[in-house]
């Protein structure tokens, strides 16, 4: 998780001139998102060998970690203004999972949490939302700031002309 961030500025410093910072984003949240959901899938076909599926299990975590070069810098760029609200509100809904998975898999898993067939449908239950998640920012994503993401000021381009005549109006009208 903390290169992530690190390493995609670097990479929007080196290539932003080629590269859109948009596509920047969607790179490394891809390999976030495409990399766990790879790791998984050879999960599936691993049986009971607990040091590779322990291994991948890390490798998994360690890609998930860019997403910090992705979606968690994202946040301040499309609502500049406005980017702790939307930090917020994103942690707030994806929070939901943290209470609604570990009782899918539970209901899941049952009273046989030893059967590998149903760990691998928790895994590829798993893999769907992780490409899921992949596909929608590719298609929605945009590192660039957004009309409601920015605060009207007065005399710039997106605020509305003032036109008052009034000599106590508490705008800087010029008269």
């Amino acid at each position: 998780m903390a290169i992530g961030g690190p390493l995609s500025a670097l990479v929007i410093k080196r290539f932003g001139h080629k590269i859109s910072k948009t596509r920047i984003r969607k790179i490394f949240e891809s390999i976030a998102l495409i990399g766990p959901a790879i790791c998984l899938a050879i999960i599936t076909g691993m049986g009971c060998n607990s040091t590779a599926v322990v291994a991948l299990l890390i490798t998994a975590l360690f890609l998930y970690g860019l997403f910090t070069g992705g979606e968690f810098v994202i946040y301040g760029e499309i609502a500049p203004d406005y980017s702790g609200t939307v930090f917020g509100i994103a942690g707030t809904l994806g929070a939901i999972p943290g209470f609604v998975a570990p009782y899918a898999v539970g209901v899941i898993l049952g009273d046989s949490p030893g059967e590998l067939h149903r760990w691998n449908t928790v895994f590829y239950i798993t893999i769907g939302l992780y490409i899921l998640g992949a596909l929608g920012f590719e298609l929605f994503a945009s590192a660039d700031p957004q009309p409601w993401g920015l605060i009207q000021r007065e005399g710039s381009p997106k605020a509305p002309k003032h036109t008052c005549h009034d000599k106590h109006c508490e705008y800087q009208c010029k008269h």
